[in-house]
């Protein structure tokens, strides 16, 4: 399989998965219960698919999933995702729950193609990843952010959220996900900045 064209669809679901719970959140069609059970769901299929193929889940990972991630977990971007977003969605204000999406929606994806792309340089705190793909990150995430905070917020929770990015957090010998690390680092710079600015 041509890995370009395999991480481009990746990536280009991640975006589109992001965008798609952010307009739910906008326009109060989704919430955290409906998350959870969402992560609650997930968690179920991913369990069932470890043991066997489910019809239409298995195709599905076949086209969009690792060969690594599927092994450990099946679905397990999906459900870190959908937990990143459920933890931003109870702890933080509407706008930066959904700012905080918005960096891992297209910050993460933009950083990875980019990184494939252009990436010459590697990053100085992870050379696994690519300077020049950082950057341009950190770029689409902040004007995509400039959407529904100001500019400042914008900056920050980006960074925030990007830098989290960058770094293999383990925990029990186990990296996290960082679909579930992005968006709770986001939004905590960005209300810990309102707080600061009162």
């Amino acid at each position: 399989m041509n890995r370009i064209a395999f991480e481009l669809r990746r990536k280009a679901i991640h975006i589109v998965f992001g965008l798609t719970i952010v307009l739910l959140l906008y326009f109060n069609l989704l919430n955290a219960i409906v998350l959870g059970i969402l992560v609650a769901g997930g968690i179920v299929l991913s369990l069932l698919e470890k043991k066997g193929r489910l019809p239409i889940l298995s195709r599905l990972l076949d086209l969009f999933e690792r060969e690594d991630a599927r092994k450990r977990m099946p679905g397990e971007g999906l459900i870190f995702y959908l937990a990143g977003a459920l933890v931003s969605v109870i702890l933080f204000p509407k706008d930066v729950a959904m700012a905080s999406i918005v960096v891992l929606a297209i910050g993460d994806a933009v950083s990875h193609l980019a990184g494939i792309g252009i990436g010459k340089i590697k990053h100085p705190f992870n050379d696994r990843k690519f300077l020049e793909g950082w950057l341009a990150g950190v770029v689409a995430a902040f004007i995509a952010c400039l959407v529904l905070i100001g500019i400042e917020e914008a900056f920050v929770g980006t960074i925030a959220g990007m830098l989290i990015e960058v770094f293999d957090i383990v925990v029990m010998n186990r990296r996290v996900n960082d679909n579930l690390l992005i968006p709770p680092f986001a939004g905590l710079a960005i209300v810990v900045l309102r707080v600061l600015k009162r």
